[in-house]
């Protein structure tokens, strides 16, 4: 988590612990068994990078999260999730 913090809530890639609040909902179970929902096998395969990120969209939406707007880290996880897949 401090990893992903630091990269994408930082304006230096510093770390800050006041940085962690940003992906507290990302890693829980309950919002992964939506990709089961999607995909049974992709869920039995997600520590595999290339398949996590498939879904970093679909996880990141704003009903998925259950806020009211989209985190500011959006973006940079579309862009990323392209380059990963091309």
């Amino acid at each position: 988590r401090a990893i992903i913090a630091s990269l994408f809530f930082s304006r230096d890639g510093k770390f800050e612990f006041d940085q962690l609040k940003h992906t507290t909902q990302f890693e829980t179970r309950n919002r992964l068994n939506l990709i089961k929902k999607l995909n049974e096998e992709d869920f039995l395969n997600l520590d595999q990078l290339k398949v996590l990120s498939k879904y970093w969209l679909t996880l990141q939406k704003k009903e998925n999260m259950k806020l009211k707007a989209r985190t500011k880290c959006y973006e940079d996880i579309k862009i990323l999730n392209q380059q990963l897949h091309d």
